[in-house]
């Protein structure tokens, strides 16, 4: 059950306010001055005379007796206002501002009942005195008070013509005291419900402005890592002794988890390497410079140097990720050959990674199968094939992530047979690496959602010139 409210009044009408303090009396209501210090003052009325105490606070309009001013007035109610309402805002404490009028020429007695200025029972009318100076500059009362979490009601206007905010209700002069004194219940309890809510509005508010200084860093070192990643790639486009390669590097996000390589290996070798970590982002991005120091640390090229194979370097590769005890989600697909540039051998191997692509010089297609299991993965036998083929001039092989394979394959009619080639992957074909590379950029810039791409989409390709 909800308790009586306390409702602080500071009128400047005399005629609504005894109408109102004679109403709250008989509903046992708590209807007190608005604790004011400097607000409660002396005004001159028109004849010269000093009226009455308001049985309200009472605002001190101009020619106020101290020879003060109405914006000196108006100033110490601001300042009054906020001294003495910190310990306001409760459920049980609501302001009344009663606004002065001067088209009310009669007042009723206290006993009045219904609008102000009726009376209960009798006919009879009483003068009332022009009011005492003119109605302050509401605003700057209202929201000392709203600033307070104090719920305000001013009764005499029909809506704030200063666009007070808050906890602020305006009712017109014609607003019967029961429906006043409705609303101002109505107001004591939901009032503090939504300075509560307008607080919590602003902390969210406060908390939204520090959330979009945080992402914008984030977004910059993102940023940052995304461009540090690329400048450890090779070139997109190179040529190699009787080769030229080619690649399209398209990350999902600023960071990337498919990593790519070209490169040459002692005098007469060229390495390609391709990989893929689990997912994509900061993560995956980090997997990839471990993997790029993995299969770069070593000299290859000091005198003496053995050059390691596609299937030994995958090895070495998985025993190295394996040693990291990382979490079993946390694997590598990769794909690695190499071409002798005298005999244009390519030997490759792959763990776990979409098989690579051998097209002729006539555009023919064909998948090349060696099998492997996923690098990394603790307890996983380090069983990796080979495949070995001669390249010719024209030829070329491809290797790609798995974020391209539902644009270059159409799907497999059963779980045993393998998928065929797209026909956009068979148009793309007889091209040349370098012009092959630029006709699937443009296709994937064509293609719905390609702003918004699902995983990060990586292609090598390498021709023998």
């Amino acid at each position: 059950m909800l308790r009586a409210p306390r409702i602080r009044v500071l009128s400047f009408d005399d005629a609504r306010a005894a109408a109102f303090a004679s109403a709250a009396q008989r509903r046992g209501l708590d209807s007190t001055p608005l604790p004011t210090g400097t607000l409660t003052g002396q005004a001159t009325a028109a004849d010269g005379q000093i009226p009455r105490p308001a049985s309200s606070a009472r605002f001190a309009g101009s020619g106020a007796s101290d020879g003060g001013t109405a914006t000196d007035s108006i100033a110490s109610i601001s300042a009054s206002a906020a001294a003495h309402l910190s310990g306001f805002g409760t459920i049980s404490e609501v302001a009344l501002i009663i606004t002065a009028d001067p088209a009310i020429t009669t007042h009723s007695p206290p006993s009045a009942l219904g609008r102000a200025g009726s009376m209960a029972g009798s006919s009879e009318r009483t003068p009332l005195p022009a009011p005492v100076g003119p109605t302050p500059d509401l605003s700057r009362i209202v929201d000392s008070l709203s600033a307070q979490g104090m719920p305000v009601l001013v009764w005499g206007q029909a809506q704030s013509a200063a666009g007070a905010t808050g906890n602020v209700e305006f009712a017109p002069p014609e607003t019967a005291v029961d429906e006043l004194i409705g609303r101002l219940l109505t107001l004591s309890h939901y009032g503090p419900m939504v300075t509560r809510l307008e607080r919590e509005i602003e902390h969210l508010e406060r908390l939204g402005r520090q959330l979009n200084r945080y992402f914008a860093e984030v977004d910059q070192e993102l940023r940052l890592a995304g461009r540090l990643q690329r400048d450890f790639l090779p070139n997109a486009t190179l040529s190699l002794p009787g080769l030229q390669c080619a690649a399209l590097y398209q990350p999902a996000t600023w960071v990337s988890g498919d990593l790519y390589d070209f490169f040459r290996i002692g005098e007469h070798h060229v390495g390609v390497f391709l990989a893929d970590a689990m997912g994509h982002g900061l993560a995956a991005g980090i997997m990839t410079m471990f993997l790029r120091q993995t299969l770069h640390g070593r000299p290859l090229d000091a005198p003496g140097a053995r050059i390691e194979q596609p299937v030994e370097a995958l090895a070495l590769l998985h025993e190295a990720l394996a040693r990291q005890n990382l979490p079993s989600q946390n694997f590598v697909t990769a794909v690695y050959g190499t071409i002798d540039t005298r005999t244009h051998e390519l030997r490759v191997s792959r763990g776990g990674h979409p098989y690579p692509l051998f097209v002729s010089a006539a555009g023919e297609l064909r998948e090349l199968t060696p099998e492997g299991p996923l690098l990394g993965v603790p307890d996983m036998p380090p069983d990796f094939d080979e495949v070995r083929i001669a390249l010719a001039p024209g030829d070329k092989i491809i290797l790609y992530t798995d974020g391209l394979e539902d644009i270059l394959l159409l799907p497999a009619a059963d779980s045993r047979s393998r998928p065929a080639f797209a026909p956009l992957l068979r148009e793309l074909a007889p091209l040349g690496a370098t012009a092959l590379i630029e006709a699937l950029q443009r296709a994937l810039d064509r293609r719905e959602g390609s702003l918004h791409q699902a995983d990060d989409m990586t292609i090598v390709v390498v021709e023998r010139c």
